[in-house]
């Protein structure tokens, strides 16, 4: 199904998807960079090797309205035996004609099963303080705050805090 039948089509991206997770990733980071810590220019200048690594070890998914990306989303496992039961989920991004659908939580409760099926214990992720959009999503989807990371990002010069937000799965 897609937007249009008011449920996206959300799949995990793979090589055929580069492009379009290429495009939706970058048009993210530009038009919001408050929003995350990646950044435009470095995104920008990634070569397509890495990208295809990023999906390899990361779980990347794409809500899909027809063959146009209406949002994006991924989660990344902790990589020693010491922390491999966590799951942090990052660059939640809905495309803006897409907003105020339900597909933020969408995209967010996609990862929220991927971790369940891995049999990961606690999923984190985490918002830029004044994006209430954003918190109000992710507390949908049952995360809590736990804490919160003074000066986390830099934008122009100015400092935003983050807001760090856990589950239990």
């Amino acid at each position: 199904m897609t937007m249009t039948d008011n449920e996206p089509a959300i799949r995990r991206v793979t090589e055929e998807d580069v492009e379009a997770l290429i495009d939706i990733r970058l048009e993210a980071l530009q038009n919001h960079p408050v929003a995350f810590s990646a950044d435009y220019e470095n995104d920008l200048q990634r070569p397509l090797s890495k990208w295809l690594e990023r999906i390899a070890e990361s779980p990347t998914f794409i809500a899909w309205d027809g063959e146009a990306a209406a949002g994006m989303t991924g989660i990344f496992s902790g990589r020693s035996s010491k922390t491999s039961h966590q799951g942090t989920i990052w660059g939640v991004y809905v495309r803006p004609v897409y907003r105020n659908r339900g597909l933020g939580e969408k995209l967010v409760r996609r990862c929220l099963v991927w971790a369940r099926e891995n049999e990961k214990k606690i999923a984190y992720i985490a918002a830029a303080g004044n994006n209430t959009a954003a918190i109000r999503c992710y507390e949908r989807c049952g995360f809590g705050v736990f804490g919160l990371q003074p000066l986390a990002i830099c934008v122009d010069g100015r400092y935003y805090d983050e807001l760090l937000m856990a589950q239990a799965l």
